[in-house]
């Protein structure tokens, strides 16, 4: 993996954001960039490993294109390379099938979430830890613009999105995962993903930070007119997972549809959900 945990680079060229180190400077939408390489650049295992160094410097002042980003994996004889950057999985169509021209082996690990969770998350993320905003600052009126714009929403559509990777990609070269197994049993998803990967199975390579909470968003729970407003805009989204899953994606349109009921907002439909069970791990 490179020192980077994201590098948004197909991402990146989709919205159209510069590829030259002085405009990535002082544009305004690559404040995670910036804000990675700082921390990188000034840590002290950086200042002693000139190889790290190296990477970070061909990282920052290089062109970004399709050569560069080729660079920035170096395995070793019997080592797999990869990535991690959340924004590839709602890549266009077009963009994911130049991944697929690129590299037509590639595998993809897909992990999902609760659309009304990942949506709240965002929002809180990016205006409370990022822009350090105070709660009690910004009104109801505006939490609601920001989680209810239809960009967001259609980002929550996760079977839209897969479809696009399903095209170009077998559907044995997809990874399909729940962000909720990161947090109830780690240590069996990082199995699936070594099975998946074709590297050694072995719980010798999972390392106790997999069971801790990283970069730990703020606990502001989301205001029950807001998660009505998000459960009706994304319940078709919610029963279209259910229907394809099960599984943890049933559990959250249990979730929603009881909540969505008990304010009186349930929309009418004659979806009869079955109760899962409590082995949801075991689901995959």
């Amino acid at each position: 993996m490179p020192y980077i945990k994201e590098i948004h680079y197909f991402d990146g060229q989709s919205h159209g954001l510069p590829n030259d180190f002085i405009r990535r400077l002082f544009h305004k939408r690559v404040g995670y960039w910036r804000r990675s390489l700082k921390r990188q650049i000034f840590k002290k295992v950086t200042l002693k490993n000139m190889q790290r160094a190296k990477w970070l410097l061909n990282y920052a002042l290089r062109t970004r294109n399709d050569k560069w980003y080729a660079s920035l994996f170096n395995p070793d004889t019997g080592q797999v390379a990869g990535e991690h950057s959340p924004g590839y999985y709602c890549l266009p169509c077009m963009h994911v099938e130049r991944i697929h021209k690129m590299m037509p082996e590639c595998k993809i690990i897909y992990l999902v979430r609760n659309p009304v969770e990942q949506i709240w998350s965002m929002v809180k993320f990016m205006n409370f830890k990022i822009q350090k905003k105070e709660f009690e600052d910004i009104s109801l009126d505006q939490i609601k613009e920001m989680c209810v714009d239809n960009y967001r929403i259609h980002n929550t559509d996760y079977l839209f999105h897969l479809a696009n990777w399903e095209k170009f990609f077998p559907k044995e070269n997809i990874f399909l995962g729940f962000y909720d197994e990161i947090r109830d049993c780690p240590d069996q998803l990082l199995l699936r993903i070594f099975d998946f990967l074709e590297v050694e199975k072995s719980e010798d390579h999972i390392y106790p930070i997999v069971r801790k909470i990283i970069n730990k968003g703020p606990e502001y729970e989301i205001p029950d007119n807001i998660r009505v407003l998000l459960g009706l805009k994304t319940y078709d989204i919610l029963k279209g997972l259910h229907e394809r899953f099960g599984g943890y994606a049933t559990k959250w349109l249990e979730e929603e549809t009881e909540f969505l009921e008990k304010h009186g907002a349930l929309p009418e439909c004659d979806l009869n959900i079955q109760k899962t069970s409590n082995n949801i791990c075991a689901v995959s």
